[in-house]
């Protein structure tokens, strides 16, 4: 088994898997338009929804990672005796198409709360816009499934570093909940009617570079011919941590070839400098083929070379 070989294996596995757990927990998501729909782009929603699939193995991995972070909570909960449920369906009592999965409810004061999970690659320091808008509408539809003003929190956990955020202190807003129905009203409305979402449709966020609907968007605009992602601020960052990169190994190489000199001057290999052993070594460059010599005693020879495989590099300039 190769590389390309694994990775075929893991996105079919992983796909049908997930495939399962979406129809087990969240049914068919073309039927209704859920908590995560309007919390973001009215046109990703629509289109999501008339053309489902499309994933890649990079988000079918951070997908998965999600449901990682949910069955460590779901542990904690259990294991400490948390009153609690999981994967609670909240539907609207007059628009049932309208409804949301909340990832766990529990109990506060006689009070349900939302408690929803998300997984980061790294911890920030306030919610994303569209965390707090998903909790809005799951505390909107389970106050009135549940006939209690709800209220809800936002748990983020990096399962990478172990790092844990909790958002919380929100409570059921019927001026912004009414806003979200509006919002998902539109999503059924093109969806059904099959009319194309308009500008007005469209939302720039900090997950534009990964929506696989960009292409066409109205949102991103276009520089130099290509597409303008909403990433300017990430990229930034990347080129001022290469350029550290660069001046923090040209400062070492510079410093090495003091330590090397002093060495030298003083005809040592090894010393002591400070707390430090210091010292001069030696190694050979790697061997290397004659191919010269290979092509006139093995004729064909390059047939016993294994073709390079393709990969992908980001280029920034």
């Amino acid at each position: 088994m190769d590389i390309n070989q694994l990775k075929a294996l893991m996105f079919h596995g992983l796909a049908a898997s997930m495939a399962a757990h979406t129809a087990r927990d969240l049914g068919d998501r073309r039927t209704y338009v859920g908590a995560s729909d309007v919390s973001g782009c009215i046109r990703k929603a629509v289109l999501g929804k008339r053309s489902p699939g499309g994933e890649t193995l990079a988000g079918l991995l951070r997908m998965r990672r999600g449901h990682v972070a949910e069955s460590i909570f779901r542990d904690v909960f259990e294991a400490a005796g948390v009153p609690h449920r999981y994967q609670v369906e909240a539907v609207h009592p007059q628009e049932p198409w309208a409804r949301a999965h909340v990832d766990f409810v529990l109990e506060e004061g006689g009070r349900p709360v939302a408690f929803e999970v998300k997984t980061t690659d790294g911890v920030p320091s306030s919610p994303r816009e569209g965390w707090v808008r998903q909790l809005h509408q799951q505390m909107g539809l389970l106050t009135l499934a549940e006939g209690a003003p709800a209220a809800g929190m936002v748990a983020v956990l990096d399962v990478n570093s172990g790092e844990v955020g909790l958002f919380n202190g929100y409570t059921h807003d019927p001026a912004v909940f009414e806003a979200l129905l509006e919002k998902a009203r539109r999503i059924r409305f093109l969806v059904e009617s099959g009319e194309e979402p308009g500008p007005g449709d469209t939302e720039r966020g900090p997950l534009c570079g990964w929506c696989r609907f960009l292409s066409g968007c109205p949102a991103i605009g276009r520089r130099d011919g290509l597409p303008a992602l909403p990433i300017g601020g990430l990229v930034e960052e990347y080129v001022a941590r290469r350029e550290e990169k660069a001046a923090l190994e040209e400062a070492l190489e510079a410093l090495g070839g003091r330590i090397t000199d002093a060495l030298r001057t003083a005809g040592l290999r090894a010393a002591r400098a400070g707390d430090y052993r210091i010292g001069l070594y030696t190694r050979k460059t790697p061997s290397r083929l004659d191919r010269d010599r290979l092509r006139r005693e093995i004729p064909g020879w390059e047939r016993f070379f294994v073709p390079g495989e393709e990969r992908e590099y980001l280029k920034v300039e």
